[in-house]
């Protein structure tokens, strides 16, 4: 009997792979990317490098680093790392507003205005805020902070701070 020889099939090749759609995906992506980039708001934070030496800063020119903190009972101010409190807890604490208590805006703003005699080139002010505190609290201390009660502009130049320690 004889035998057949048994032809061997050559492996199947695979086809090659069309990556022509998946790029123009990628393009497309790309480019809507780019156009979206155009809508975001970009950020500038302006910094200023420490100077040493050099003729010495007057008390009244020199930058105070103002900072408010809402605080759950009330408000406290630092003023050039000196923290301004009260006898037993805020400087400031809440008043009571009907039925809830609420923060004393005018108080503040009359803190504020004391300062701005005392310091008048200051322009910057940094608020801070305990997560409890609502958007419209801190909108009012950022009116107080602008606006003096006679209408003469105090710290218009506001940056935030997440969080505070109490």
């Amino acid at each position: 009997m004889r035998r057949r020889r048994r032809q061997r099939k050559a492996p199947e090749r695979l086809p090659e792979p069309e990556i022509l759609p998946m790029m123009n995906v990628l393009f497309m992506l790309v480019l809507v990317l780019m156009g979206m980039s155009a809508f975001l708001p970009i950020g500038i934070i302006q910094v200023q490098a420490p100077q040493f030496g050099g003729a010495p800063v007057d008390p009244k020119d020199r930058d105070i680093h103002l900072t408010i903190m809402l605080l759950k009972s009330g408000i406290n101010l630092s003023v050039a790392g000196d923290m301004l409190r009260g006898k037993n807890g805020p400087l400031l604490p809440k008043i009571s507003n009907g039925p809830e208590l609420a923060y004393n805006f005018s108080a503040l703003q009359q803190q504020l205005q004391q300062l701005k005699t005392k310091y008048p080139r200051e322009k910057r002010i940094i608020i801070m805020a305990n997560p409890d505190v609502i958007y419209n609290d801190i909108t009012h201390t950022m009116d107080a902070a602008r606006v003096s009660a006679s209408g003469k502009t105090m710290f218009d130049e506001v940056a935030f701070v997440p969080g505070v320690l109490e």
